[in-house]
């Protein structure tokens, strides 16, 4: 079985995007703190995260970069051409199946407001079938 379960802050805003038409999914990073650093390694994994449904609805209505989250999913790791052409690089991503806020969330106003209960989980035929293909000369962490 291949899931995983990770906690994390949010890398930057999560944003939204439709497929099949009217179906709504969300994305995001998120950034997983290693317990212990060595020297010359990153402080933090990074996950790329996308959910679909009411956990998409979740995230867009209450999570803004830096909410603590948990996340509940397949993991699949996707290696790729780097833009400058020193190599390959590689991502994690993971289609949440399940995404949690931890402590306080955003209200909409940009305050934060108590956690309000994530909606019910949606139905597995609800889940899309993804295609996970990336354009090889795509980096997803130019922005970090």
């Amino acid at each position: 079985m291949n899931s995983i379960t990770i906690t994390g802050h949010l890398g930057r805003d999560p944003e939204k995007f439709s497929y099949g038409g009217d179906k709504r999914g969300a994305r995001f990073s998120l950034a997983v703190n290693r317990p212990r650093k060595r020297e010359g390694e990153p402080d933090a994994d990074w996950f790329d995260i996308s959910c679909f449904g009411q956990d998409a609805d979740f995230v867009m209505g209450y999570l803004q970069k830096g909410a603590h989250v948990a996340v509940v999913g397949p993991v699949e790791l996707n290696t790729y051409a780097k833009k400058d052409g020193s190599g390959q690089g590689a991502s994690m991503r993971v289609a949440a199946s399940r995404v949690e806020g931890l402590g306080k969330l955003a209200d909409g106003d940009g305050k934060q407001a108590a956690p309000k209960q994530q909606a019910a989980k949606p139905p597995a035929q609800a889940k899309p079938d993804i295609d996970w293909t990336m354009d090889e000369s795509e980096d997803p962490f130019e922005d970090q």
